[in-house]
């Protein structure tokens, strides 16, 4: 058998990746690189589950993607709000 590398789990390097590299910036959210990593790990847990068969890591899927709604909602609250404060800057 060939290996392969299925779609989750390049999306899960992807998103790794590019949380590790905000995580090397000056400016980062530490809560756009907590989502980033989690949602990284969902990836990851679907390649593993799905396409690679390791089913014993199937409990973890559903708590994993019940945590990713409210970090969605809570770092866009706080992106929004890092915005807004800075909105009078573009009414000049």
């Amino acid at each position: 058998m060939l290996p392969s590398l299925p779609l989750p789990m390049f999306g899960a390097l992807l998103m790794g990746f590019l949380a590790f590299q905000m995580l090397l910036t000056r400016e980062r959210s530490m809560l756009l690189v907590a989502l980033l990593a989690l949602c990284s790990v969902q990836s990851a847990l679907i390649a593993l589950v799905q396409h690679y068969e390791v089913n014993t890591l199937s409990f973890f899927q559903p708590v994993v993607a019940s945590i990713i709604p409210p970090l969605v909602w809570i770092t866009m609250r706080r992106l929004d709000s890092a915005v807004t404060s800075r909105l009078w800057l573009h009414l000049l």
